[in-house]
């Protein structure tokens, strides 16, 4: 499991951010769908297969409005393969 640390921020700060999936199997790996542990973060992906031993970016954004403190959420995503991944970020909201 990968974990992204975003830093300190102040409240309200919206933060974009990415993160990599690599497609280390010898078959196509097809995302279906990633869900997050809130409402605050949101993501975009290419739902077309990632070919064997390529990568595709996925972009995400956390919004801190009504946060505070440590944050700990995470993304999980599932694939048609039924496999998934879950990929932590933190942050500290001021």
């Amino acid at each position: 499991m990968d974990n992204i640390h975003l830093g300190r921020v102040i409240e309200g700060n919206i933060i974009t951010n990415r993160f990599t999936i690599r497609n280390k199997t010898d078959n196509p790996l097809v995302i279906v769908n990633i869900k997050t542990s809130c409402g605050c973060a949101t993501t975009s992906y290419d739902t077309k297969p990632i070919m064997q031993k390529q990568e595709e970016v996925i972009n995400f954004t956390y919004n801190s409005k009504g946060r505070y403190g440590f944050q700990l959420k995470y993304f999980d995503i599932q694939f048609a393969d039924q496999s998934n991944v879950k990929i932590m970020f933190d942050v500290e909201v001021e």
